[in-house]
């Protein structure tokens, strides 16, 4: 019932410690292993100074419910009842019901948020972006180039296609919402091929 990350922190504390990142820059960077040890000690040591913070989240996201149909229904439940949802009009509606309750639980993820980025600038980067760059090994800038190159090419198909897609499941695509998105890439016309009692 409870995401309870602290004894893990606690016994393997030495890993995530200060001292093991700043043994790390001492380390062989030829050898194979050295870049995703850095990576696990440097994201353990944010995860340590967050693990409250990310049970609290956890903890809503198991106890929250959202009102539907006389029922409560487990926050976690939601977003799958939105992709299955047919009826746009009961799809946006439990979609509003999701958003409200994410958004009360959305300061618990700002908090955690803001410890992560505490925490990068303690350990002498400019800024989270700059951390996650450096230990993922993650060229940002150039995957922006890359992915913002591939949406120019491709973004009348796309929009082409989504609009013929959103018709066919009777959504004006002027008028669409995430929800219909959800609804639409779940590709419900495919699930006779998956029927439960083939698994």
């Amino acid at each position: 019932d409870e995401l309870d990350l602290r004894p893990i922190y606690e016994r393997h504390a030495r890993l995530f410690s200060r001292e093991t990142i700043a043994a790390l820059g001492s380390a062989d960077r030829a050898d194979e292993r050295y870049a995703e040890l850095r990576r696990l000690a440097v994201e353990g040591y944010l995860d340590a100074a967050a693990n409250k913070l990310t049970e609290e989240i956890a903890l809503r996201e198991t106890k929250d419910a959202v009102e539907w149909d006389g029922a409560r229904v487990p926050y976690r439940s939601v977003a799958p009842m939105v992709r299955n949802e047919a009826d746009a009009g009961r799809r946006h509606a439990l979609e509003r019901r999701l958003v409200e309750a994410t958004a009360a639980q959305n300061p618990l993820r700002e908090r955690r948020w803001d410890t992560l980025y505490a925490q990068s600038r303690e350990l002498g980067y400019a800024s989270y972006r700059a951390l996650a760059q450096d230990i993922g090994r993650l060229d940002i800038d150039g995957l922006a180039k890359t992915v913002s190159a591939f949406l120019r090419e491709t973004e009348r198909e796309y929009r082409t296609e989504l609009s013929g897609r959103l018709r066919e499941i009777g959504v004006e695509p002027a008028l669409a919402e995430k929800s219909d998105l959800a609804f639409l890439f779940r590709e419900p016309q495919f699930d006779r091929y998956f029927a439960a009692e083939g698994l």
